[in-house]
């Protein structure tokens, strides 16, 4: 089993970099071989933060800043490259005049273990070891540490860095995940995934949320490209076999694997809450009406998320109430929109999401105004509704009577 420093850069030390207790005696030895020559404070801060865990820190002071991709192209901050760079060309000329090549090979070696095997997990960084790895050492442009990281070693932080990401996927974390799906789609491995999910995505799932369901991995913002890039993945590791012939992710996973596309999919537009991200726009100054080639019917009518639907009533009801709190908010807008999401999953799945729908509506809305939204939609579900609408209100419930 080769040490967390061989997996990424195939080279052993004499050195056995595993707890931040080594990184006091590695300072130590520093300073003994350079007593007083750096009086300007960079080198505490770098042996400062690896002695307290912080692997991330001393990779940005070594090597100057990383992209941090989505987020800044959002913002604008990543307009001007030249900020970026020089940055980078004056801390990697500090770096080469200050650390000989073993000196430097070693404090790498410690950020590279406390990375991967980190004594507690109490910071994002610590949940986001191969990602910050894969950034510096792979993304960055001209990186000093490119040339550490061996194929095999890209191999494991790509997938390992996806893992950390789609557990850890809340807000505008997800730019990281963005940019994983964008660069490396290609070198993602199913054969990885159930090692992937049982060490660092079920890991970091669990640490970002309080709710055990998860429901608010945040997909909302990624780009359709990027949306797609993740789904044919899925696909990929949905099909994946262990070495007994059985799969080797279960399909509750994959379920819940698949509910933040499924929950994307079917998001209102920023722009106009009237129409779907993913359905036909309406130019009222040409009168022109857009109709998307991929839109969110035939993303929903894709057969594995045919599949999950119809089998999981996690994310029927989780869909189901995301659609009704939507209407509830505002009838008005939304109605049509969440009817026509239910008409695209069509068949049964489509009926028990909208029962789900009604369900949750039901619990803040009286039968008579639900009865009233639906028969002024027009859909061709307006009939089924109304009948179990008739139907979930057959038992009187307190305070959602006429």
């Amino acid at each position: 089993m080769p040490t967390p420093i061989e997996a990424i850069n195939g080279r052993t030390t004499r050195f056995e970099f595993e707890t931040t207790a080594e990184a006091y005696r590695f300072e130590a030895w520093f300073n003994k071989q350079h007593p007083g020559k750096f009086p300007d404070g960079r080198i505490d801060m770098i042996f400062g933060d690896l002695k307290s865990g912080r692997f991330w820190a001393p990779l940005s002071l070594l090597d100057g800043p990383e992209n941090r991709g989505l987020v800044d192209q959002n913002s604008g901050r990543n307009a001007d490259q030249r900020v970026y760079d020089d940055l980078r060309r004056g801390t990697r000329r500090w770096t080469m005049d200050t650390f000989t090549k073993p000196e430097l090979d070693a404090v790498v070696d410690i950020a590279i273990n406390l990375a991967l095997k980190p004594e507690y997990i109490n910071a994002p960084g610590h949940e986001r070891g191969h990602s910050i790895l894969l950034s510096h050492m792979v993304d960055k442009p001209g990186s000093l540490f490119a040339d550490e990281v061996t194929p095999e070693g890209r191999r494991r932080l790509v997938n390992g860095a996806f893992w950390e990401e789609l557990g850890y996927a809340v807000g505008a974390a997800s730019w990281r995940l963005n940019d994983i799906l964008v660069n490396h789609g290609s070198e993602l491995d199913p054969s990885l995934a159930a090692d992937g999910i049982r060490h660092l995505y079920q890991r970091n799932r669990n640490l970002t949320t309080y709710d055990t369901e998860k429901v608010d991995m945040d997909m909302d913002k990624l780009p359709a490209d990027t949306l797609d890039a993740y789904l044919g993945f899925i696909k990929k590791v949905a099909k994946e076999k262990d070495e007994e012939g059985e799969k080797a992710v279960s399909d509750e996973i994959v379920d819940q694997l698949l509910l933040p596309y499924i929950l994307a999919v079917t998001e209102p537009d920023d722009e106009n809450p009237y129409y779907l991200r993913f359905g036909p726009k309406y130019n009222f100054d040409t009168d022109e009406k857009t109709i998307p080639t991929d839109g969110y019917e035939q993303k929903l009518q894709d057969p594995i998320i045919q599949d999950s639907l119809a089998r999981s009533g996690r994310n029927r009801r989780i869909l189901g109430d995301r659609l009704a709190d939507n209407v509830l908010s505002d009838p008005d807008i939304h109605t049509a929109s969440s009817f026509k999401i239910i008409e695209a999953i069509g068949g049964e799945a489509g009926d028990k999401v909208l029962m789900e729908v009604l369900t949750k509506a039901g619990e803040y809305t009286s039968k008579r105004d639900i009865i009233s939204i639906i028969n002024g939609l027009g859909s061709p579900l307006t009939d089924r509704a109304i009948e179990l609408t008739m139907l979930l209100h057959a038992s009187p419930q307190k305070g959602n009577e006429e």
